[in-house]
């Protein structure tokens, strides 16, 4: 009877070991939702396509592909020929027969930073008539051996090797006539090869939407891991055209029968077109929006979408989101990354130079909320004074308050020249007889250091409403420069040494903001660039920040060139969008302005973007941001831009007056930019939002996640506890076994 009993238990075990289901999701192999894969290297915008790195840091996808070898067999060599338009650089040893095979060392780079950030990166091989293609028996050997060794895991022919030990991680093969001669030879060399390596390599192919070519898939479909379906043939099977639906059908079917006859699961994907040299063949985002959430959405063999061309997808920006095609197509499919929250404004520390003063900045871990403070413009209209900084800084939701103002970097009524200063009723006392503009604020000091201690950053304001840009010579600029650090900042041993009054006393502020309105740009990178070096080169522990308010209107008719050179040296831009010609509420006008100060943003060492806002109606009705509409166009703001670094009001008076149900306007829009304000929708927003993002460029063992409410599982965390699943069952009956003999 025990052993019977023991018996039981092991065949209990056993059923366990066999039956133990596997969750997985319906969107392939790609854990968060549909997968991107992206065309690059052909530079068919015209403009110059910009590196490949610069599309792995800035950009959403899976897959890119190196479009592309364009010659299968070279004449004579029978090498291949590689064309990546103007990415490398002179030939590899054209005397020994490789005339088409190109040094890409920066590719090469760029492939590994590709790969380090979870991206796969693959050969495109194009596949034409005449030299280019597989004409005879063993041609699909013999290509997929050179491939191998010039691309992929071989290791013959290591000198000439365009990526050098860069190892690419699979093949594209597109076909767009043809019938695809010993094409399955060569599909099944690849994967003959690929079994000879520790990586995984994948193959993929590219087919004109065309019934005709469904018999490639069959042919390739034993070793190719899924189809990209180019729909730029005609209207029959465009995705705006009305047989779109039944040639999609016809490919669902065709797939549906091959995973069955070969227990594969093969998926496929749409290659969408963005070139307006096949303008024809476009379709634009909403068009694609509409197929996606109607017919391919919930289509379990759609695995994502190919874009044809990197360029286009980079320059040509959809609105009103004004942002890639790609970045809105990952929002789509459920794989925004979130952004972080809490108070930042800070500088990380750094060796200064006397060659660079140009810093690497940390990223605010905003959007955050500001305001300038100082004018009280609100009292002649509403007879109220505006509050006092430590009234602001205990009320409000301010990250930063720019003080305004200093009126003019030199004035000859004050003794040594010094600048003069303006805040309004806030401080008017002359530091003493020999200064008419210079103050001294003994309660702004206090103010100031409140504030600080409540990690609000408070910065001074020079440029005002008066002259301030232009200086006679670089030293005058650099002395500026100076003078700013020892009456303001933290150079309170200079200025005591050199017996200069400091106008908030032992207060040491963050930070200086300039702001351009007139003036030219006669030495303002001087000027900048001795401002960053002397903030810089401070053994003070405070980090000390450079922004500015320009005007929305680019380029600046007053610096021109002169910004743009001194942008490095830059914290925070912010930009002053309550101007009729970039109006906020003006979508057409607000995102490709914003978009050309954001460019600053994402270059090295680029500043954060704000949105400059009226603080009331009253002020500027015309370019003001009703509440109603903040919540869309900031929240969609803060998914889509990463250096998006909050909202600036432009006067903090007008801000305190602008209340709703006791809240204050730039309450709101904090609120706003957390996830709020608060109803049940936001509730649930803000919900999943809190939950941890999990995309294949980062895995977690935290469990499913959940995307539009379904569960989304890593089936390589799956696959790993199935494995100790199954060891710990085996031990079991092992033991079992044993007591029974």
């Amino acid at each position: 009877m025990k052993k019977l009993f023991f018996l039981f238990v092991l065949v209990c075990c056993f059923i366990f070991l066999i039956s133990e289901p596997v969750e997985s999701s319906s969107r392939s192999d790609t854990d968060d939702g549909h997968e991107i894969v992206l065309y690059w290297g052909q530079n068919t915008a015209r403009r110059n396509e910009k590196p490949l790195e610069h599309f792995c840091t800035t950009g959403h996808y899976d897959v890119i592909v190196l479009n592309k070898v364009t010659q299968f067999f070279a004449a004579k060599t029978r090498y291949p020929s590689l064309n990546l338009a103007h990415h490398c650089g002179p030939k590899i040893r054209p005397q020994e027969g490789y005339p088409g095979i190109y040094n890409c060392d920066p590719v090469a780079n760029a492939i590994k930073l590709c790969q380090s950030r979870g991206i796969r990166v693959v050969l495109g091989l194009s596949s034409e008539t005449g030299s280019k293609w597989l004409t005879k028996k063993g041609d699909g050997i013999e290509f997929a051996n050179k491939i191998w060794n010039l691309f992929l895991g071989g290791k013959e022919k290591k000198s000439v090797r365009p990526f050098g030990d860069a190892v690419l991680n699979g093949i594209n093969i597109g076909i767009r006539t043809g019938k695809g001669l010993f094409l399955d030879e060569a599909f099944a060399e690849f994967s003959r090869l690929y079994g000879t390596s520790n990586d995984v390599f994948t193959s993929t192919l590219t087919v004109s939407c065309a019934t005709p070519t469904m018999n490639l898939i069959e042919i390739s479909a034993p070793i190719i891991d899924s189809v990209y379906i180019k729909h730029d043939f005609g209207s029959r099977c465009h995705p705006t055209g009305d047989g779109f639906e039944t040639n999609l059908n016809q490919w669902v079917a065709v797939i549906s029968r091959i995973n069955l006859n070969l227990n594969k699961e093969l998926k496929f994907s749409l290659v969408l077109i963005q070139s307006k040299d096949t303008e024809a063949y476009v379709t634009t985002y909403q068009d694609f929006y509409d197929i996606y959430q109607t017919k391919l959405k919930n289509q379990p063999l759609f695995k994502g979408v190919v874009l044809d061309d990197a360029g286009w997808d980079d320059g040509q920006l959809v609105l009103p989101q004004n942002k890639r095609y790609s970045t809105i197509l990952w929002a789509l499919f459920g794989r925004s990354e979130l952004k972080p929250t809490g108070t930042g404004l800070k500088r990380t520390e750094a060796k200064p130079t006397e060659e660079t003063v140009q810093k690497k900045k940390e990223i605010p871990e905003g959007p955050l909320v500001g305001a300038f403070w100082g004018f009280n413009l609100a009292e002649g209209t509403t007879g109220n004074s505006e509050r006092s900084l430590r009234e602001l800084c205990d009320e409000t939701s301010y990250k930063i308050i720019v003080l305004n103002t200093l009126a003019d970097d030199e004035d000859d009524q004050n003794k040594d020249n010094l600048p003069s200063l303006s805040f309004s009723r806030h401080c008017h006392q002359p530091y003493g007889p020999a200064y008419k503009s210079y103050l001294k604020c003994p309660q702004m000091e206090q103010d100031i250091k409140y504030c600080q201690s409540k990690g609000v950053k408070i910065v001074l304001s020079i440029g005002g409403s008066t002259r301030f840009i232009g200086f006679g010579d670089a030293k005058k600029a650099k002395h500026f420069a100076d003078m700013l650090w020892k009456l303001f900042l933290g150079g309170t041993k200079e200025a005591e040494n050199e017996l200069l009054p400091r106008t908030f006393g032992s207060a040491v502020l963050d930070g200086i903001n300039i702001e351009v309105l007139f003036g030219d740009p006669l030495y303002f990178v001087d000027f900048v660039r001795e401002l960053r070096r002397v903030m810089d080169s401070s053994v003070n522990s405070q980090e000390f920040l450079i922004t500015a308010n320009p005007s929305c209107i680019h380029p600046s008719y007053i610096l021109k060139d002169a910004f743009k050179e001194a942008i490095g040296a830059f914290d925070h831009l912010f930009v002053n969008f309550d101007d009729q010609n970039c109006d906020i509420n003006k979508p057409e006008k607000f995102e490709p302005a914003f978009q050309v100060w954001y460019d600053y943003a994402i270059k090295e060492n680029g500043p954060n973007v704000w949105v400059g806002l009226a603080s009331d109606p009253r002020r500027t009705a015309n370019d003001f941001l009703k509440r109603e509409d903040a919540k869309k166009k900031l929240q969609l703001m803060r998914l889509l831009y990463n250096k998006f670094g909050g909202v600036i009001f432009n006067d903090a008076s007008w801000d305190y007056e602008n209340k709703k149900d006791g809240v204050m306007y730039s309450k709101f829009i904090s609120q706003v930019l957390d996830g709020g304000p608060d109803d049940q929708d936001d509730e649930e927003e803000k919900k999943q939002e809190d939950e941890p993002v999990v995309t294949k460029r980062k895995e977690t063992n935290s469990g499913p996640r959940l995307i539009n409410g379904r569960p989304v599982v890593n089936t390589r965390g799956t696959g790993r506890q199935l494995t100790a699943n199954y060891l710990v069952v085996l031990s079991l009956i092992l033991f079992l076994f044993k007591i029974i003999l």
